[in-house]
Order: C-alpha cells, then sequence, then structure tokens
C-alpha cells in the first residue's frame, strides 16, 4: 500500500508543481510585456515614481522567474559572454559607493585634493564636514543608478534564461512593435487632443505638452528614439504575416512555392495578406509620430535604424517591388499628413539645419558641454566621478554663466567616460562590441533566413542605441533602455542558435546537475528576494519625496506667488518640509531649505526691535573676539532672540546638504555665512568662499559672496573684477547693484563697469526707489544717451519703446527739451499709439507750444472722448491759443 501511494503523491506534487511553473511562466511573461507596455507610461522612467516602478517589475518578473526554476525538473543557468563584463561594471560603481581611507582615495582620484580642498585637510573637521571618502562625488544619486543598472542587469539575465528558441525571440519583436505602435498612438493623441499635462493627469512644472509630440517622455528626443529603436520590429512583422499568410496559402493548396519574404520573393502581395494593411498603417503612424516629435536626431536615427535594417534585407533579396510599392504609399500618407500639420515647424527645423554656417551652429550649446565634459574627465580619468553625478560636475568646468541646467552630457559616451573613467569607457565600448560580433557573426554563419532577419531587427536596434548616443544621452532612460535589452538579449540568444545550427556546440547551458541547478535557484531566489527589499528602500524616498518637490518647484516658478511673498514662502517651507521628510538624503532640497531659512531669518531679523541683516550680524559677532563659545552663545541669544533657531537649522542643513553632495557651491556661501554661529572666524569664511569658487566659479550669487568677501579683506580690484563679471549675468544684476551701489558713488560705479541698457535701467530704478535722486540724475543722464543710441539703430516699435524710456528719463531730469524731443522720435516711430500721442501733447503744453498741443490733444480726444485729462487740458490749450492770437 506505501509502495503504491509514494508514486501517487509523486505524481500529484508533479501535476502541482508543472501547473504552479505554467502559471509563473504566464506571469513572467505579462511582466516582461508590463516593462514594454506599462513602465514607459511613468515618464518613461526617468521620473523617480517612473524608476520605482520599473525597479518593481523587474524584480517582481524576476523573483517569478527564480520560483518557477525551483519548481521545474531541469532547471538550467545559461552563461553569456557578457558575464564578465556585468560583473566588472557592477564592481566599479561598488568600488565608487565604498568609503575609502582619504591617502588611498586621493591616489584613486589625485584631482581631488585640488577640487575639494576643505574635505582633505583639517579645514573640514573645523566646520563639521570631516574628510570626504567615496569616490562618488554624489554617492546618493550614484546609488540610485545602481538601483537602476542592477535592474537592467536582471533583465538582460532574465531575458536570457527566458528566450527558449525562434518562438520567443519572434514574440519578443512582436511585443516591441505592439509598444511602440501604442506609444505612437498615445503621443498624437495627447498632442492633438491634450490639456497640456502629460497622459492629462502628470503637470509638470517646467514643460508641457503642446509644442511637440513626446508622449510621456520629458523630452521629445528621448520619445523619437523609443519609436526609432521599434521601427524595424514592425518592418519585420510585416514581412513575418506575409510569410504567414504565403504558408497558410500552401498549406491549403498543398503547393510546395518558395518562400516570399525570407525565400525568393514574388512581386505580388499574397491571398489573405490583407491584415498587413495595419502594420503598413502602424508603420506610418509611428514615422509620423517621430516627425512632429521636431527631433532631427530622433528622425536621423529613424533613417539609419530603417537602412540597417534593409540593408540586411537587401542582401538577402527582401527588398522587391512589393515593399516599394508599400513604402511609397506611406511616405505619400506622410506627406499628406504633414501638410495637414507640422510641415511648416518641421521644415524650419531642417532648413535651420541647413543654412547653418558650422557645426558649432548645428549643434548650439552641445560643443560648450563636451569641451567641459573632456576638461573633467582629464581630471578625473581613472574611476570618473560617480554614476549619475554629471549634473553637479560640469558646471566646474562649463567656462560660463548659463541658467540652462543639463542633466544629462547630450553624449552618452563622454558621460560614461566622466562618471566611470577609463576603466568604465572600456566597459562600454566592450558590451557595444561584443553585442555588434554577436549580430555578425550570426548573419555570417547561418544561411537560415529568419534568425538572419530577426538578427537585422537586433542589429537595428543595437546601432540606432549607439549612434545617437553621440548626440544625446537615452541610455539613462529606462525605457529606451528596456528595448534596447530586448535586442541585447535577442541578439545573444541568436549567436547561439545560429551557432547549434551550424553544428558548433552552444556557449551555455548546464553548469551542474539538476540537484545542483535547482540549489543554485534558490539561492538566487533568495539573494534577488532581499536584493528587491534593498532596491525599492533605494527607489522609495525619492519616489515618495517627488509630488512634494514637484509642488515645491511648481510654487517657486508661480508669478502669482510673487504677489504675496508670506503666503509663497509658507508654501515652500511647508513642501520642503514634506520632500525632506521622505527622502532627507536629497541634496539639492537641504540646500533649499537652508537658503529659505536664511531669507526667512533676515526677514524676521529686519522687522525686529534690533535690525540688523546677517551679515552685519557676523561681522558684529566676529568683531567682539569673544573668549569662550558660552559667551559667544549668550551674546547671540540676546542678539537674535528666538531667530537664532532659525539659523541653527540652516547651518543644521547646509552641513547636510554638503554630506551629501560635496559639489554644491551655494552651500559653501551660506557654510560661509553661517560659520561664526560655532566660532569660526573670517579666515574660515574666506575658505568657505574660496571652495565656492572652485566649484562655482561662473555661479551669480557665488561672485556676489566673493565680491564682498574681498572687499571686507580689502582687495578692492578683485571685488570690483567678482562684481562685474556678476554683473554681466541678467539674473543677478538687481543683487549686485544693490550691493555695490551701498558703497560707492553712481560716479564711481559708472567709471569702474560697463554697463549695458538693462544694468542701466536697473541702476537707475534703483537709486530712484531708494531715494537717492542726485545719484539718479548722475544715472540719468547716462541713460538717456544710451538710449538715443540704441534708438537710433531700431525702427518702429522698438524704436519707439526706447524713446519713451528716454522721455520718462528725461522729464526725471527736467530737461524739457530734450524730454520734448525724445517723445517726439518715438511718435515719428509709432503715430498710431495714442499713450505716445498723448505724452506728446501734454509735454508740448507743459512747453507753451498750445497750437500743436491742441492738434494732438484733438487726436487723442477722437480716439477716447472719456478721457478727462485730455479734455481738459485740451480746453487749457484752446484758452491759451485764444489769449496769444488776441495779444498779437
Amino acid at each position: 500500500m506505501n509502495s503504491s501511494s509514494e508514486p501517487r503523491s509523486r505524481g500529484i506534487h508533479a501535476r502541482t508543481a508543472r501547473v504552479l511553473s505554467e502559471a509563473l511562466l504566464r506571469i513572467v511573461d505579462s511582466g516582461i510585456a508590463s516593462l514594454l507596455w506599462v513602465a514607459p507610461l511613468f515618464m518613461g522612467g526617468r521620473h523617480p515614481l517612473g524608476k520605482l516602478v520599473y525597479v518593481s517589475l523587474v524584480c517582481a518578473t524576476v523573483l517569478a522567474w527564480c520560483a518557477r526554476q525551483c519548481l521545474i525538473e531541469d532547471p538550467k543557468w545559461k552563461r553569456t559572454n557578457a558575464d564578465w563584463l556585468i560583473l566588472s561594471a557592477l564592481s566599479l560603481v561598488v568600488l565608487q559607493l565604498l568609503p575609502l581611507p582619504l591617502t588611498l582615495l586621493l591616489r584613486l582620484s589625485p584631482a581631488l585634493a585640488e577640487l575639494l580642498p576643505l574635505w582633505t585637510t583639517n579645514h573640514g573637521e573645523t566646520l563639521g564636514l570631516g574628510n570626504w571618502r567615496y569616490v562618488s562625488l554624489y554617492p546618493n544619486a550614484t546609488r540610485i543608478a545602481l538601483v537602476v543598472f542592477l535592474a537592467h542587469v536582471m533583465l538582460f539575465l532574465l531575458l536570457v534564461q527566458r528566450i527558449q528558441g525562434m518562438r520567443d525571440i519572434q514574440r519578443l519583436i512582436r511585443w516591441v512593435a505592439l509598444g511602440t505602435t501604442l506609444m505612437a498612438m498615445l503621443g498624437l493623441t495627447q498632442y492633438l487632443l491634450g490639456n497640456g499635462n502629460f497622459l492629462w493627469v502628470y503637470a509638470d512644472p517646467e514643460r508641457k505638452t503642446f509644442d511637440a509630440v513626446k508622449g510621456p517622455f520629458f523630452n521629445q528626443n528621448h520619445f523619437a528614439h523609443f519609436l526609432a529603436l521599434g521601427i524595424s520590429p514592425l518592418i519585420w512583422c510585416i514581412q513575418s504575416g506575409a510569410e504567414s499568410a504565403h504558408r497558410v496559402r500552401c498549406r491549403r493548396n498543398k503547393s510546395t512555392k518558395p518562400s516570399i519574404v525570407f525565400g525568393r520573393p514574388s512581386k505580388k502581395w499574397p491571398p489573405g495578406s490583407r491584415r498587413l494593411f495595419p502594420l503598413c498603417f502602424a508603420i506610418g503612424l509611428v514615422i509620423f509620430a517621430g516627425a512632429l516629435s521636431f527631433s532631427r536626431g530622433g528622425l536621423a536615427v529613424f533613417a539609419l535604424s530603417i537602412a540597417t535594417y534593409f540593408m540586411i534585407c537587401g542582401k538577402a533579396s527582401w527588398i522587391n517591388l512589393r515593399f516599394a510599392v508599400s513604402g511609397g504609399a506611406i511616405s505619400l500618407v506622410l506627406i499628406l499628413a504633414l501638410m495637414i500639420h507640422g510641415y511648416a515647424f518641421l521644415a524650419h527645423e531642417w532648413t535651420e539645419l541647413w543654412n547653418a554656417s558650422s557645426v558649432t551652429e548645428v549643434l548650439k550649446g552641445r560643443l560648450t558641454l563636451w569641451r567641459s565634459l573632456l576638461t573633467a574627465i582629464h581630471q578625473f580619468p581613472i574611476f570618473g566621478t560617480g554614476v549619475g553625478t554629471h549634473s553637479e560636475v560640469y558646471p566646474i568646468f562649463f567656462g560660463q554663466s548659463s541658467y540652462l541646467e543639463f542633466e544629462y552630457g547630450e553624449n552618452g559616451y563622454l558621460q560614461v567616460f566622466l562618471e566611470c573613467g577609463v576603466f568604465g569607457f572600456a566597459i562600454l565600448i566592450s558590451g557595444i562590441c561584443l553585442s555588434l560580433r554577436w549580430c555578425f557573426r550570426t548573419l555570417a554563419s547561418t544561411s537560415d533566413a529568419r534568425i538572419r532577419a530577426a538578427t537585422g531587427v537586433c542589429l537595428a536596434g543595437i546601432v540606432t542605441s549607439a549612434f545617437h548616443a553621440l548626440v544625446d544621452f537615452a541610455w539613462y532612460i529606462p525605457a529606451c533602455m528596456s528595448l534596447t535589452i530586448v535586442f541585447l538579449a535577442c541578439a545573444c540568444h541568436l549567436h547561439t542558435l545560429a551557432q547549434t545550427h551550424d553544428g558548433v556546440p552552444e556557449g551555455g547551458g548546464r553548469c551542474g546537475g539538476k540537484g545542483a541547478l535547482r540549489l543554485l535557484w534558490c539561492g538566487v531566489a533568495v539573494v534577488v528576494l532581499v536584493g528587491t527589499t534593498q532596491m525599492t528602500q533605494v527607489c522609495l524616498p525619492s519616489a515618495r519625496a517627488s509630488i512634494h518637490w514637484d509642488q515645491y518647484r511648481k510654487t517657486v516658478l508661480s508669478k502669482t506667488s510673487e504677489i504675496n511673498s508670506g503666503a509663497m514662502v509658507l508654501d515652500m517651507a511647508n513642501q520642503l518640509n514634506d520632500t525632506l521628510r521622505c527622502n532627507p538624503y536629497d541634496a539639492k532640497a537641504n540646500l533649499r531649505m537652508a537658503n529659505l531659512l536664511i531669507h526667512t531669518f533676515e526677514s524676521r531679523q529686519l522687522a525686529s526691535q534690533l535690525p540688523m541683516s546677517l551679515d552685519n550680524i557676523r561681522d558684529a559677532a566676529l568683531a567682539s573676539k569673544f573668549s569662550s563659545n558660552k559667551e559667544r552663545d549668550k551674546w547671540l541669544d540676546a542678539v537674535l532672540g528666538r531667530n537664532k533657531a532659525i539659523l541653527d537649522r540652516a547651518l543644521h542643513y547646509t552641513r547636510f546638504a554638503l554630506l551629501r553632495c560635496p559639489l554644491q557651491g551655494q552651500a559653501y556661501m551660506y557654510l560661509g555665512r553661517l560659520s561664526f554661529l560655532d566660532g569660526g572666524g573670517s579666515d574660515v569664511a574666506e575658505s568657505c568662499i574660496n571652495q565656492a569658487l572652485i566649484l562655482r566659479p561662473h555661479h551669480g550669487a557665488v561672485l556676489i559672496a566673493a565680491a564682498k568677501q574681498a572687499a571686507r579683506s580689502g582687495q578692492t580690484q578683485k571685488a570690483l573684477t567678482y562684481f562685474s563679471e556678476a554683473l554681466a549675468q541678467h539674473r543677478y544684476k538687481p543683487a549686485v547693484i544693490a550691493e555695490f551701489s551701498k558703497h560707492v558713488s553712481a560716479q564711481l560705479f559708472l567709471e569702474h563697469f560697463e554697463l549695458d541698457l538693462d544694468a542701466m535701467a536697473k541702476l537707475y530704478t534703483h537709486y530712484r526707489i531708494t531715494g537717492q535722486n542726485l545719484e539718479a540724475k548722475l544715472v540719468a543722464a547716462r541713460y538717456v544717451k544710451a538710449l538715443s543710441q540704441a534708438a537710433a539703430a531700431k525702427r518702429g516699435a522698438d524704436a519707439a519703446e526706447l524713446w519713451r524710456r528716454a522721455f520718462d528719463a528725461a522729464t526725471f531730469l527736467g530737461d524739457i527739451e530734450l524730454s520734448l524731443d525724445c517723445i517726439h522720435q518715438a511718435v515719428h516711430c509709432r503715430p498710431d499709439s495714442f499713450q505716445l500721442r498723448r505724452d506728446y501733447a501734454l509735454q508740448l503744453a507743459r512747453n507753451e507750444n498750445f497750437a500743436d498741443a491742441t492738434k494732438e490733444l484733438k487726436w487723442c480726444l477722437r480716439r477716447r472722448p472719456d478721457d478727462t485729462i485730455v479734455r481738459e487740458q485740451l480746453v487749457f490749450s484752446l484758452k491759451k491759443s485764444l489769449v496769444s492770437r488776441v495779444r498779437e
């Protein structure tokens, strides 16, 4: 009885295991499909929430696969030639995150001694910072990048294990084609029927969806890249569909005609191929959506992807009259669609490209950015600055001020070299060469047309990704990278499949017995489960904080918030508090909180019984030379009262921001202003300013702080140099003028600085607002001359506006003849302007030219009969004119 029940029990367990394994396989396939179709909807994975979704889906899918491998009777582990590259890349990133002794760190990154002198000397201990211990200069960003890279690796290894044959590869290619078509449809619908929000839901503070077709991607270039990766799978689907229809027809007629697509082609569409027309429509839709992205780089890689695929197809004689006619029809429909919508802007983009006189003009700001990256690479050639640190590193070497922030390097190879050094760059190039080797060896070693067609799809995707990286960095977008990983995994298996078909043994397979492999997969499942927990814990804080951070950015960019600054500051404080509560490791949020607290302190302190600015309080504290910390704290409590707690918090957030990322130049500026709270002297403040200048040599706020520090130290010429450079930046002109005008006269200001019209206008306005009329008149005289010269070079409304401004300044000077001439010139440039004619008429009346004033006032009254001032002035002018005639 026992002998008969044991086999039955084993049979029941076997059936249960088989059912579970089949269910888990369906879950795995669903997870892979979700990564291709669902994960890109979360802003392409670029948003922190998108990263969390992508990583979570990958981990869940890999866990399901590991569980299935533990259940099946014959588990396998496939090895690939890329395993050593993966291990090398992971080891490099882990090394960047390891805390190292300072001596070893300086050997690995010698430039750190010059870049971060505060962190590599005793000054760091004095300021409560300590010594820097990581190769990565922004460990939190590197940690998140490591998690995303691990997800990419897990997806690649999962696909390698999951793909069992050509059917699996063909299924993946169809899934990519379907995902691309759905993305194009979504992008077009959002562009034509959208409300400005991404997917009609997410409102980004800075980006809208009206300007181009971009789908759920922040950048239309990345949207175009995504579609370019999927265009060759769509063409493959047409060929595959035509082949399937031909085989069905042959089976019905019991014919043995050759293949029409993957063999010797015929010139006619096969019977039953009407279902291919939706695929042709899908190709047209994808190309149309890519064209309306208005991405020149995206359209270029579109053409490259199609050309690469058809080069391989042409070698196999797959391009024939049928595909030429269908391609011509698609092109005609696309041209008609673009003529209806989008042609003008697209034509302008290409005309601008065609008429460009140099490569610099074509690439716009990219060359400047690339030069700065090359300089940075020269400083950190071995292990780089850390994955994900580009946005904080490039401003150090950028060479000029810029209001734009380059989140990525506009060149994948340079950014990888910067962040990972020569070792990371070598791993990248080795990976690209290995993938190309898989494809070319497959094409050379097999005559199977289906394998060659699938290899063509993979090669087109890999080439598209590699070439677009020359002018963009779509590799850090998980949605784009996931498609590339699909092509890499398929190329790897096709290479193995081609070798197997030619009698060459596979490179992967078993690496032990069944029991050992099942035990191995159980261990992998445990590792993946623990890793999943850690990976989601890394991504979760930034995903949760992103909601509050977006609200903060909206508040900062909102124009209505300027009406009530108190409410604005309160909203910003609450949003930053929520952001830091969810993610205390966000260096930027910590820095913004420190800045907001300093602003709050100065507002409250100036409204207190002892109205002193923070700089004045610091100077007074340094001049007091306290004998002990207790005496200093007692004095600060007496002077600041409750406001001292605000400064203490600001100092805390400043230090915390620097401990997370030591490259934030503004943080050192704040640290220098607040160091007196802990007994820091003027030498400490000067060290902080010098550190800030190393990291942000062209930042306006840092230059102003450096100028003020130089002025305190008696270095007048250096202060003038810093002020002059800061004044050249439009954003900081009011701050420079407000600060510098406190110490020097308007005459000295005009002598030492070359002021453009905008700077002169701000200086003139500043003196008028502050009640310094003598200084304002001195500036106004120079201002009127500059406006007159500028207006003489312009025509129409632009010239009229300049003359009007000159009229206002001349009126303030009290020069009636000059003001009359200016307003007359403005009317001459724009005679249809009611306001200008009105001002001209009133000025004529003030100059007692009542005859001409009467003519102008009558013109104004005909335009606006309800203007009481014009009516009263007209009556007065008529009376004066009559009196003058009677006297004559």
